[in-house]
């Protein structure tokens, strides 16, 4: 399986009653409402301190990594 990168960003994976895409920054303040409890930084640095992190964190993943594909062995 080769893999793209960065994901079109129209990728979407489901099955059953579970739907993955990727994060853009118009969910920038759903996901910071959500993530906004202790708990769920305790073990993890980087906590935003406002939702614009949350976009600027969202805008930098997709630039990360400089390889236009990545071979994936499928047999693991």
């Amino acid at each position: 399986m080769t893999v793209r990168w960065p994901v079109d960003p129209s990728t979407v994976l489901s099955l059953n009653d579970v739907t993955l895409r990727l994060a853009a920054p118009r969910d920038a303040q759903s996901l910071f409402d959500a993530l906004d409890h202790d708990a769920c930084w305790e073990h993890v640095r980087g906590r935003p301190a406002e939702p614009d992190d949350v976009v600027q964190a969202i805008l930098d993943s997709t630039r990360q990594g400089d390889r236009k594909s990545t071979r994936l062995n499928s047999s693991h």
